[in-house]
């Protein structure tokens, strides 16, 4: 990685703004399906409706930000359209399938975690609460380290139109990854950690206190422009 493509990631998403609002319209959304759950006042037919939409433009998202990526590998300089709609969403539904799969292990470990701290609260066993500790850090170390996978194997399938297969072609993702370099990969990994770290912990709810704007700021803006700029680092690393 070079400071060149840190200086482009930085600008890039501005190349189209109305991207970044586009996205950042989806982010809302899903807080606002969020804030309608923790609610009684609304019907159940209407937060199924509102759940429905935005697991759809979820995956729009996933889609789109994948083609992010893939332009981003193949030269382009500015933000693909959200066109395409079809494409896009059958992209991100392959996005979000491959990703779930990768986490299967670590949400199993995670799930025995509870599964064991609940028994210890019942059973008083010292064995049953260890066990429940060691399980949760064995979930998220498994999260960590395949958070650090999913970069290389997201980009294997962006070089391979987006195919399920090739996202577990570990031939091809090993040798990427040492094309790529671990040094590269680990930058990147730890540059969205920095930046969604730093939001989540210092900023998000200083921002949200700000009166009527605050979480427009959050979600049409900041969020949705932190999301375009890892993702724009982690397509030109294998550009």
């Amino acid at each position: 990685m070079e400071f060149k493509d840190l200086k482009d990631a930085l600008k890039y998403p501005f190349s189209k703004v109305k991207m970044i609002l586009l996205l950042g319209l989806v982010l809302l959304l899903a807080d606002l399906v969020n804030e309608v759950h923790g609610t009684d006042k609304f019907s159940v037919v209407l937060k199924l409706t509102l759940t429905l939409v935005a697991v759809v433009m979820s995956f729009l998202e996933a889609g789109y930000l994948f083609k992010v990526i893939e332009e981003t590998t193949r030269g382009s300089d500015s933000l693909p359209e959200f066109n395409q709609f079809k494409s896009i969403f059958i992209h991100g539904t392959k996005e979000i399938i491959v990703t779930m799969i990768y986490l299967s292990l670590p949400i199993l470990e995670l799930g025995l975690s509870v599964y064991y701290f609940l028994s210890s609260v019942e059973t008083h066993n010292l064995v049953d609460l260890n066990l429940g500790y060691a399980f949760l850090v064995i979930g998220f170390s498994s999260i960590l380290i395949i958070g650090f996978l999913l970069q290389v194997v997201i980009l294997n399938m962006a070089h391979n139109h987006g195919s399920i297969r090739s996202a577990f072609n570990w031939g091809k993702i090993v040798e990427k990854m040492r094309n790529i370099g671990y040094k590269n990969l680990l930058l990147t990994y730890l540059l969205a950690f920095i930046t969604f770290g730093s939001l989540i912990i210092f900023f998000s709810d200083n921002i949200k206190n700000i009166p009527f704007i605050g979480i427009l700021i959050l979600m049409l803006f900041i969020e949705p422009y932190l999301l375009l700029f890892n993702i724009r680092l982690l397509g030109l690393i294998d550009k």
